[in-house]
């Protein structure tokens, strides 16, 4: 009911698209994902306008709406795996394996100016500090390549819009006019 903010008994294309991004407001307070495009939810609206009418059913959306729940779970599961253990146990054992290693000591002390050796290289050296830091670019960037790879397998299911035959397409751009 919610999702028909006009109150017309159907659900148009402009009414899905704005409940999708306020579905993805409430998700990025548990983790940074960014919504699906405007494009994939098109393709994902016009999977479940099984009628063709250009409008989605209440039926219709709740098919459509288990989709895109289950989308967005898929996308939350895989944020915090990384988060919580994938990157976790790689800096951990990438700090165990450098440890004793006099390479990334000298590393620091060519990249830091002299006179502040006294004062940094004892802190950027430390075990504390290449985890935290390792976490850091673990999380960016193994988070952006299993979102990226659970956005492709997600998106496997879904026709590319360039493959839509001509009413089809004709169709995108008869809903893209509503708006």
């Amino acid at each position: 009911d919610n999702a028909d903010t006009n109150s017309d008994g159907n659900i148009n294309f402009t009414e899905t698209y704005e409940l999708v991004l306020q579905m993805y407001v409430s998700l990025n307070r548990k983790a940074p994902i960014p919504p699906p495009s405007r494009k994939k939810v098109m393709q994902l609206f016009l999977k479940y306008d099984v009628d063709t009418s250009n409008e989605i059913s209440k039926d219709e959306f709740q098919g459509l709406a288990k989709e895109l729940a289950r989308r967005a779970l898929s996308r939350l599961i895989a944020h915090k795996l990384v988060t919580l253990i994938g990157a976790p146990l790689l800096a951990e054992f990438v700090i165990r394996r450098l440890a004793g290693k006099a390479w990334p000591k000298r590393l620091v002390s060519f990249l830091i100016p002299k006179r502040f050796h006294e004062r940094i290289l004892p802190m950027v050296t430390s075990p504390a500090f290449g985890r935290t830091l390792l976490l850091i670019l673990l999380i960016s960037f193994l988070g952006n390549i299993v979102m990226s790879t659970v956005n492709w397998v997600l998106d496997m299911s879904l026709p590319q819009v360039d493959e839509f035959d001509e009413p089809t397409q004709r169709r995108i751009k008869k809903i893209e006019r509503r708006r």
